[in-house]
């Protein structure tokens, strides 16, 4: 049989990933010094399961090769060169699907190319697709980190210091509260998994950060300034409080706090949060409290 982690790939394929591939395979950027179109089409007919005898390497070979002696190196690297372009499908795949990956590498082309014009345009529209989406979720607040960097590159280079001094201070500003909010929720699933899991952990970063550090007073602070965050981390503390003291007030104040504002978190952020009142009501079923049902 052909290259096993080939195989593997090619059945997790759709019929219209199936179609795509073979289009990727045949465009002359991609393709390869050898041809991997014909052995496709032969491999292709093995689908979904791509078990079937006919796709042996001997029997493939004798369709491509006619009455030609069987060569297992030229169908090792037949192979080795289709797997490979699997790959490089999956990254491209990806990239087509995630507009925000897509903008990041077309503006960090745009601005070592120097393309000032074409770059301030599209900048301005994957600032929209960040904008348009909601306020607390940790992968939009990633996105923003990774555009105020552009941004700060861009501006050092025009030698505009005020616009980019600005775009520094975004910069880290979101670095800053990415830093903060990853490791609250660190903590609290090394928190989680010490318990429920009986795992336990050596010393490490994260506890040290998280031990000296008072949240209780950088929270106060940035509610005092008003800090476009500040309501995202709050959230996430309290929840790591709920599972370290197992308090059913701190709960229910967590969780009205959070459906208050609930249109304004992420998927990945509801999900995850709905997934921490999970825990903790199942937590008080299991010590005997069958309200938690509801």
């Amino acid at each position: 049989m052909l290259n096993s982690r080939l195989v593997e790939i090619l059945r997790t394929f759709n019929k219209e990933e199936l179609k795509d591939f073979e289009r990727f395979l045949e465009s002359p950027f991609f393709k390869k010094q050898r041809n991997l179109t014909p052995l496709y089409k032969l491999l292709k007919t093995g689908f979904p399961e791509f078990n079937d005898a006919s796709l042996e390497k001997e029997n493939l070979f004798k369709k491509l090769y006619g009455k030609e002696k069987y060569n297992d190196q030229i169908m090792r690297t037949l192979s080795s060169e289709m797997l490979k372009m699997a790959e490089d499908f999956f990254v491209h795949s990806r990239i087509k699907k995630n507009q925000t990956k897509y903008n990041e590498f077309l503006l960090y082309e745009l601005f070592l190319r120097n393309l000032n014009n074409s770059f301030e345009i599209k900048m301005k529209a994957a600032e929209k697709i960040i904008m348009d989406k909601p306020l607390f979720d940790e992968q939009n607040l990633f996105d923003q980190y990774e555009i105020d960097g552009l941004y700060n590159n861009y501006y050092l280079g025009k030698n505009n210091n005020e616009l980019y001094c600005n775009a520094y201070f975004n910069y880290s500003d979101h670095f800053t509260v990415l830093s903060i909010l990853k490791l609250i929720k660190s903590k609290d699933q090394f928190l989680l998994y010490a318990k429920n899991y009986n795992v336990s952990f050596d010393e490490n970063i994260v506890d040290i950060l998280f031990e000296n550090t008072n949240f209780t007073e950088v929270l106060k602070k940035a509610k005092k300034i008003k800090h476009a965050y500040y309501y995202h981390l709050e959230i996430f503390y309290l929840l790591y409080n709920v599972h370290l003291e197992g308090d059913e007030e701190a709960y229910r104040e967590v969780k009205r706090k959070f459906l208050k504002s609930i249109n304004k978190f992420g998927y990945e952020e509801k999900f995850h949060i709905f997934t921490q009142f999970e825990i903790f009501c199942i937590d008080k079923i299991h010590e005997g409290n069958r309200d938690y049902y509801n």
